[in-house]
């Protein structure tokens, strides 16, 4: 047998179709759907098709010849995008649909179309493009020959898209949707030609598709205006790519201080953590790039491998036990209990003494392991620390390459809205990685100015990598079910309302953005726009919530953001400084136009795609929202306007610099 493999709608089911009807070829296929059970004996076929990965087919044999067929990934999502909703999930939205398969989220639509593509060309033994087979059917498929003994075939029976779309056909859509859906085979087989994704894919979807897929598109001759290599200059480009991730470079050992994967409150710095690490993992896996890398990860004292599922860690780390306490007395007590006796805590005697014993417990722990655990470190080539304040990890390291990830300069410039051991042990940590003349990483030219003006640290120790809003979490969502849905657990359905995600502390500002707020209800008494406020609460903020139109909802889950960002008529957020801002760029990447500090890191990743404001000028705050309220074209010049800005990062592009910079940092050890 050979597989045949393909990203769907790509020209799979034309081809086995000319197998059949030319050659006498008949074929089975492998999947994974639970609602269709696989062919018996599917492996006796000469011809099995898959769109699964290499690694998910049985058999899993890399000795199995492979055919694969290559499509513009535009017009292949485009196609999916409308057979989901026409066939596998009748009456979904086509943009949502859309969207999914350009995202591919957690590894769904068989890995996504560049995945897909780069994984099974790196195996097969012949690659045919779709759209040289639309053009030359049996020329094309005749290059069969090359791994399967095929009769000669008879060209006379040679199917179209034409015939095809009007009749039954031995493969193509299964047998219960002919019965269930009319006119299946035209739905089934579209328009059988290239560059049909111009009529379909909105700018914004393409400007989408192209900051997902774009890097492999250009590797394999697809360009940004719709034409293509040609034929000759295609196959060139599948030999080159079948060279360029062999890596004959030396193993290199990096480990990464990943302490906040176990923090149970996804802050910034736990999601910079998790959101590197699976992108990373994901470089490795799915395309091959800088496999010469073991990476481990260090979290709460253990050290586990970058290959391990990230969400597992939690559970296999134990917390000290004043953590453990106050996590189980978090859980147990309903908000309106805990956040009172909360306050109490912070301002009793007992807190100092169980942190006196925290610290205490840890200090006796680590010097008892310290110098152990530091010929263990020792082995690695460079240690990426992503907190400075668990640099006490390290402490006794003092000749050993380091890079620390520092997120922004708040416990200096900003003094009081931390507490006072956050500020020790932040500025601890920078003097520590000074003294040791560590490589620093800032996550925005900002934060790099901040950090020189204050430490003095010379400017070519210190490296600039932005991050991104996480793609698989953070999109618009164009399916009124599932908007209106969501919607409605908040009881906002319907409503206009601007909404706002952050912790409650004092750098955020929310007390005048609400009070702002206000200005804008007494200068409009008849409007109905409401203020969602959502966020965990924090620390030295106390918000008078009085306003029926102001709504509190506390901790939102990650997989109802999305939706309240969408359904928002703006996003503020006029913080008094940001080492990142990244909250604006997950509402950017949900099309939603967005209110912004105008200082710090905001001015640089947001800039003239937003709507500024200083965080003290209650008049301009509401102004900028009298206009997001009342001005619908506006309102969507910024929408798009935003969502370009936040689709140019990823967090594949963050961990392919900071890949790179660890290949330059052990370069020049």
């Amino acid at each position: 047998m050979i597989w045949l493999a393909s990203f769907p709608r790509s020209g799979n089911t034309f081809t086995r179709n000319i197998l059949n009807d030319v050659y006498g070829q008949p074929s089975s296929e492998f999947h994974l759907q639970t609602e269709y059970g696989v062919e018996e004996n599917y492996d006796q076929f000469p011809v099995v098709k898959t769109h699964l990965l290499p690694e998910q087919v049985i058999p899993n044999d890399p000795n199995i010849p492979v055919v694969y067929l290559l499509r513009d990934g535009r017009d292949s999502t485009v196609s999916m995008a409308h057979h989901t909703a026409d066939i596998v999930k009748p009456g979904t939205d086509f943009m949502q649909n859309m969207i999914e398969t350009i995202v591919a989220a957690e590894g769904s639509h068989f890995g996504g179309w560049s995945v897909n593509a780069l994984q099974w060309i790196r195996r097969a033994d012949v690659v045919i493009r779709y759209e040289d087979l639309v053009r030359d059917p049996i020329g094309q498929v005749e290059k069969f020959r090359k791994i399967l003994d095929m009769p000669e075939g008879n060209p006379e029976n040679l199917p179209t898209f034409k015939k095809l779309k009007a009749s039954k056909n031995p493969y193509g859509v299964r047998v219960r949707a002919k019965t269930e859906i009319a006119g299946v085979a035209n739905k089934f087989f579209r328009k059988g030609k290239s560059g049909a994704w111009k009529e379909e894919m909105p700018e914004m979807m393409h400007e989408l598709f192209w900051s997902k897929h774009g890097e492999v598109m250009d590797l394999l001759g697809y360009h940004r205006d719709g034409t293509w290599a040609s034929e000759e200059e295609f196959q060139s480009k599948i030999a080159a790519i079948k060279k360029m991730y062999d890596s004959d470079k030396p193993k290199k050992r990096i480990l990464i201080e990943a302490g906040k994967l176990v923090d149970e409150h996804r802050d910034g710095v736990n999601r910079y953590v998790f959101s590197l690490c699976k992108a990373m993992d994901n470089l490795q896996k799915q395309k091959g790039k800088f496999t010469h890398f073991d990476i481990d990860l260090l979290v709460g004292g253990e050290i586990f491998s970058l290959q391990q599922d990230l969400k597992i860690t939690a559970q296999e780390v134990k917390p000290n036990w004043v953590e453990d306490t106050k996590s189980k007395i978090r859980k147990a007590l309903p908000a309106g209990v805990y956040d009172p006796l909360r306050e109490l805590y912070i301002k009793s005697p007992a807190r100092k003494v169980l942190e006196k014993q925290r610290m205490i417990s840890r200090a006796v722990l680590e010097r008892k392991n310290l110098i152990e655990s530091s010929k263990v470190f020792a082995e690695y080539d460079l240690i990426h620390v992503t907190l400075p304040q668990n640099y006490h990890y390290f402490r006794l390291m003092k000749d050993h390459p380091f890079l620390v990830t520092i997120h922004d300069m708040t416990h200096k410039l900003f003094p009081q809205y931390h507490l006072s051991a956050n500020i020790k042990n932040a500025e601890n940590g920078m003097q520590f990685f000074k003294e040791i003349d560590a490589d620093m990483l800032a996550v925005s030219e900002a934060t790099q100015t901040d950090l020189i003006a204050d430490t003095g640290v010379a400017k070519n120790k210190t490296h600039v990598v932005l991050e991104a809003a996480d793609e698989e979490r953070f999109n618009p969502i164009f399916d009124k079910r599932i908007l209106n849905q969501t919607l409605e657990k908040y009881n906002l359905n319907g409503e206009e309302y601007f909404f706002s995600l952050a912790t409650l502390e004092p750098r955020k500002n929310l007390k005048n953005t609400l009070n702002a707020f206000l200005k804008l209800k007494e200068k409009y008494p008849d409007s109905k726009i409401k203020f969602v406020l959502a966020g965990k609460a924090g620390w030295k903020e106390k918000l008078n919530i009085s306003h029926p139109d102001i709504l509190a909802i506390g901790y939102v889950p990650d997989e109802d953001l999305s939706a309240l960002l969408t359904g928002a008529v703006g996003f503020c957020y006029v913080s008094r400084y940001e080492g990142f801002g990244l909250p604006l760029l997950e509402a950017m990447r949900c099309m939603t136009p967005v209110i912004y500090g105008n200082n710090s890191s905001m001015k640089e990743m947001v800039g003239d795609k937003g709507l500024p404001a200083d965080p003290d000028d209650l008049e301009q705050i509401a102004i900028q929202m009298s206009l997001l309220a009342f001005d619908e074209k506006l309102r969507k010049d910024f929408s798009e306007k935003g969502f370009k800005r936040a689709i140019e990062l990823s967090w594949e592009k963050t961990a392919l610099e900071t890949l790179s910079l660890y290949e330059q940092l052990i370069t020049v050890e």
